[in-house]
């Protein structure tokens, strides 16, 4: 019998906003959610805080479409779906707030189900994998200027290292109104290792030096330390962000299961299924979980702040929020599923062909006969069936047909109208308040707990707003599917400016910008 092999998954993070006083906040976020596989770096750009919010709404939008991925749904689609949707939800940031018009952001994805690894890939953050012999690959190719020069065999490695605009990225989530996505799904196998890291690493520790690293490290938490402390001792000149997977196997070498011995046995190809644990999420920027190896007391916080202020998480699941309202959570869970190759067995003789005595051939006839036969009389009951149908509905018509009646004239009703999204929104910016105690009284679905979040956030209550758009967000699957994608954009905009202080001021600008403009409109016009 064929062992199933599954693999447990540890991790740890870190993330600092370096020491460079040109980078006062740390514009990077990352996600750790080992209950969905799920584990990515983001490195904002654009300064002036836009780079947080950017990194940020990637994260949130990630993490959002694999909590509620299915065991059997397609890692590799669900993941392109996600970053081209964070692509378009910062892009149309980016141009409704003047504060944030040139944000955007990289990202490196990595998810793991079992031994299927799937990664997403939009910038110079980088992926590492380590296989169980100690080999190191870069599992992402930097989209950047002078990386695609060395690609081209136009620039050497070192003329790359010191050139100007080695740091000008060529491809990023939110720059243009579409985005280019590598994407992969590789195999991988036990006490295997990965690495997703932004730019800051990587700009100070080389490739050869990250394998050591990863080879002598006695735990995840003590390499992202290890890669912190190093990145410091050699200036740490921008904000850094380190996420360390391992995957090991779940039984020990010669481990029995049914009967069944693990030596000696054919190998199976399989995927993990972890206990089914609740996973709680909490919805800030970064995303991140840290390692359940993790040391009790630590000398830094292993969860970057949204806001460039640090924070970190002792529980086992949760994602640190940044924000001046409570954490808002949110709970689900996921059940990985087994893939086994099952061998299909026949008699043979000892030279390995089949046999089929003059008995079984008989019995095989027999057996096509009697099919033939049921098929027959299938079609003879099916053809009578018909008959008697039809004969039996034209008795009945005759029968039962009703006396001619005198025609009526139709009764005019009132009709109906059903607003639409856009007059609903337009209703809600209106009157917020009196949104609030519409939606509040018996919210039914996601559309209405995202009017009712953007009637508190037009209302500035912006915990009461967290709340209503998390609802929203956990209640997307069963929204109608034509309208998903646009309503999740939706609440994804909403929620970026609910968690971010920064965000939530332009916004009110915003507002307040053109309730002025309309009132000089009016004035203009003679309208009062």
């Amino acid at each position: 019998m064929m062992m199933q092999v599954e693999l447990q998954i540890s991790s740890a993070s870190i993330s600092d906003r370096g020491l460079s006083e040109k980078r006062p906040q740390n514009e990077d976020s990352y996600l750790e959610l080992r209950e969905s596989g799920l584990f990515a770096v983001a490195d904002g750009v654009g300064g002036a805080q836009a780079g947080d919010v950017a990194s940020q709404m990637a994260m949130e939008i990630l993490a959002e479409a694999f909590i509620n991925l299915q065991e059997d749904g397609d890692a590799e689609s669900r993941m392109r779906q996600a970053i081209e949707r964070a692509n378009s939800a910062i892009f149309q940031m980016s141009h409704d707030l003047p504060q944030l018009s040139s944000m955007a952001t990289t990202v490196v994805a990595l998810h793991i189900n079992g031994n299927v690894a799937t990664v997403g890939h939009v910038g110079d953050s980088r992926l590492y994998k380590l296989d169980p012999f100690g080999e190191l690959t870069q599992e992402t190719l930097d989209h950047s200027v002078v990386e695609e020069e060395v690609r081209a065999g136009r620039m050497s490695p070192e003329e790359a290292a010191i050139h100007p605009s080695r740091n000008v990225i060529s491809r990023a989530l939110g720059a243009e109104p579409l985005v280019d996505i590598d994407l992969k799904t590789i195999m991988i196998e036990p006490n295997t290792m990965f690495l997703a890291c932004s730019d800051g690493v990587t700009r100070h520790i080389e490739d050869g030096e990250l394998r050591e690293l990863l080879i002598n490290a006695p735990d995840e938490m003590s390499l992202c330390q290890t890669i912190k402390d190093i990145c410091y001792e050699r200036g740490a000149e921008d904000n850094l962000t380190a996420v360390v997977v391992r995957a090991e196997s779940q039984f020990p070498e010669g481990f029995e299961m049914d009967g069944g011995v693990a030596e000696d046995e054919e190998e199976t190809i399989a995927t993990a299924r972890h206990e089914e644990e609740p996973e709680v999420v909490e919805v800030g920027a970064p995303f991140a979980v840290e390692s359940a190896e993790a040391p009790a007391e630590q000398p830094e916080p292993a969860v970057a702040a949204f806001a460039g202020e640090e924070a970190a998480s002792d529980e086992a699941a949760a994602i640190a929020a940044d924000t001046d309202s409570e954490s808002i959570s949110m709970t689900s869970s996921n059940s990985q599923s087994f893939l086994s190759i099952l061998s299909d067995g026949s008699s043979s003789d000892d030279g390995g062909n089949s046999v089929s005595s003059d008995e079984e051939v008989a019995a095989k006839s027999g057996s096509f006969g009697k099919v033939l036969g049921r098929i027959f009389a299938g079609i003879v009951l099916l053809a009578l069936g018909a008959a008697v149908g039809a004969a039996g509905y034209h008795f009945w018509t005759v029968f039962t047909q009703p006396e001619p009646v005198a025609q009526l004239e139709p009764v005019p009703t009132e009709q109906i109208s059903v607003p639409t999204f856009e007059q609903t929104k337009a209703k809600v910016y209106e009157d917020p308040v009196a949104s609030i105690a519409t939606l509040s009284a018996n919210p039914r679905n996601a559309e209405d707990y995202y009017f009712l979040g953007l009637a508190y956030l037009l209302n500035e209550r912006y915990d009461e707003a967290a709340v209503a758009l998390t609802n929203a967000s956990e209640r997307l699957p069963d929204y109608e599917e034509a309208q998903r994608d646009n309503l999740a954009k939706e609440i994804a905009l909403a929620r970026s400016v609910v968690t971010n202080p920064a965000a939530r001021t332009a916004f009110a600008e915003s507002l307040k910008a053109a309730e002025n403009a309309a009132q000089d409109a009016n004035s203009s016009t003679g309208v009062q």
